[in-house]
């Protein structure tokens, strides 16, 4: 089996164009006593190296945006993985810089404040350096300044949350979600099939693992035979089924349309039912994704149809 599967990799490497796809390929021909091709796939990685600042690294995809940042610090999880060749290398080498650059040592105040009034300090030392400490901001919007005094090194972060229905994105991804009956019946509908269309648009030949998680409607769970008919058949990787999302996992999406289908049923009556939402990303490259909306035919809001 091995043996078969190192033949069908020798007569596809050579046409391998993805660098991720290549450094696992060299990886693959190491480990199986085949230098012929691991030098050949290394030349190719070493043409396709950043070498920048005394060192080297590889890039996924070219950066859209030039960033006064270096290259470690706006990595992605696939590039470090790239760099490095295999997933435990890449935690190894993040554990040892975790390692290297730890210090129990520091004590920072931060003062955040606005000329309305509002005024919140948080004092941060080796006690409580694990503790989250967080305050809501008074008025929304707001002009805040905030402030630090000590040494030490912290890390701030402001959250905004607010409810508005999500943004199309069609860059990466494409879906469409239908829901079955179309038409609200007439006898009371306890169940509700989904039917989801998704494909890769991007500018690669095909999206890396993928992701698609469904949220479901208020008061709907999913019928888990139906979800596992998925996995039996191939369709998807594997599944999670939690009571009010369903995860499905993909190798991979390419440019040919995919069709992922299951049930849910109606466990508690909601009355005036808000759309839910089905995204599709890419499990290395969060960023690249796509999302849409749709509803029970029974919603209150059935005029405005049942697919998105």
């Amino acid at each position: 089996m091995v043996e078969d599967a190192l033949s069908c990799l020798r007569k596809a490497a050579k046409k391998v164009s993805s660098i991720y796809t290549q450094a696992l390929l060299a990886y693959t021909f190491t480990l199986s006593n085949d230098t012929e091709l691991r030098e050949m796939l290394l030349t190719k990685l070493d043409e396709k190296a950043v070498r920048k600042d005394g060192q080297i690294h590889w890039e996924h995809k070219p950066s859209s945006e030039a960033s006064d940042f270096p290259s470690w610090y706006q990595a992605s999880s696939a590039e470090v993985e790239l760099t490095s060749y295999d997933t435990v290398v890449a935690l190894e080498a993040l554990a040892k810089y975790a390692e290297a650059t730890f210090t129990d040592k520091g004590d920072v105040t931060v003062t955040v404040s606005s000329k309305t009034g509002f005024h919140q300090q948080f004092h941060v030392d080796h006690t409580n350096r694990l503790l989250l400490q967080k305050s809501s901001l008074s008025d929304i919007p707001g002009d805040y300044s905030l402030s630090a005094s000590g040494s030490g090194c912290v890390y701030v972060q402001t959250v905004l949350r607010y409810n508005i229905p999500p943004p199309r994105s069609d860059a990466t991804f494409s879906v469409q979600v239908e829901t079955q009956p179309i038409k609200c019946p007439k006898d009371p509908m306890k169940q509700l099939c989904i039917d989801i269309y998704i494909q890769y648009t991007g500018s690669r030949e095909k999206s890396n693992m993928a992701l698609v998680e469904v949220k479901l409607l208020s008061g709907f769970i999913p019928l888990k035979n139906s979800v596992k008919k998925l996995v039996n058949s191939n369709t998807i990787k594997r599944s999670e089924i939690q009571s009010d999302i369903v995860t499905l996992y993909l190798n991979e999406l390419g440019r040919d349309r995919v069709h992922l289908s299951f049930l849910v049923v109606e466990d508690i009556k909601v009355k005036n039912l808000k759309p839910a939402t089905v995204k599709v990303y890419d499990y290395y490259e969060t960023a690249e994704y796509a999302v849409t909306e749709y509803n029970s035919p029974c919603s209150s809001d059935a005029e405005t149809g049942n697919v998105s």
